[in-house]
């Protein structure tokens, strides 16, 4: 079954995606640009937030937008391009902190780990003053989204997983790591759209995230050029056969 799909027309590929992946609200996607939105909610300049609220109004239909002058969280700053470095002291805060300095996430045993584990997340500068996320039917092939993401129980997760596999060799064309959140969705989709073979990312499994979205919800983010080769294949896949067809769109647990 051929999907009639062109390049570069968004509203069709949100469309597809949501009749084959059985979604009921929009996959997102983000551009950097140098103008100020002027269609697009933000926050505050001095309100430290998380990103991902604001993500959830870009599922719903609106386009938000974050810039440099945006204080956030520190963390929303840097993978986002915005800031250079992490906050000082990110080892103690990603384990226990320091008593009436520094609040701990807890997430790594010891502040060494913590250190260790920063040294190794590679800044992408922002490719603007501004990111801009949109609901994926608003982009256009003049101006596209560099990476899209989609959000999904285990069902949709499990889809995306094989697509994203199914024309390439091997079965590792999807990775998973612990990060944050905004990490999953931002950077590392920008760093792998250097490679020739790009793999998604599926993500969202930051605990400090994860009160801002659905328990049943994770995240698959790629680069726009793999959710174009999916998209062009879906059509002779396994999403138009069963089982797939017996729980698209299911939201409740099995039989």
């Amino acid at each position: 079954m051929s999907t009639g799909l062109k390049r570069g027309d968004y509203g069709a590929l949100e469309d597809l995606l949501r009749e084959m992946l059985g979604l009921d609200e929009s996959p997102i996607g983000f551009s950097y640009t140098d103008l100020e939105p002027k269609d697009a909610r933000t926050a505050t300049k001095k309100s430290r937030v998380c990103i991902y609220p604001f993500l959830n109004r870009a599922r719903k239909g609106e386009a938000v937008y974050f810039s440099r002058k945006w204080l956030a969280c520190r963390g929303g700053a840097f993978y986002l391009g915005f800031k250079k470095s992490l906050m000082k002291g990110i080892g103690h805060f990603l384990s226990h902190g320091i008593p009436g300095r520094i609040e701990g996430e807890r997430f790594k045993k010891t502040p060494e780990l913590g250190e260790a584990l920063s040294d190794e997340i590679e800044f992408v500068p922002a490719a603007g003053e501004y990111i801009v996320f949109r609901p994926l039917k608003d982009f256009t092939e003049e101006e596209p989204p560099e990476a899209v993401s989609i959000y999904g129980n285990a069902d949709i997760m499990g889809a995306m997983i094989v697509m994203a596999n199914y024309a390439r060799e091997g079965s590792d064309a999807v990775i998973t790591e612990f990060s944050s959140g905004c990490y999953n969705i931002v950077t590392e989709p920008r760093i792998q759209s250097r490679s020739k073979s790009p793999k998604a990312v599926l993500g969202s499994f930051d605990i400090a995230c994860r009160p801002f979205i659905d328990p049943s919800t994770m995240t698959f983010s790629m680069t726009t050029d793999h959710l174009w080769d999916m998209a062009m294949d879906m059509g002779e896949s396994f999403l138009t056969i069963d089982p797939w067809l017996k729980i698209r769109g299911r939201r409740g647990g099995g039989k």
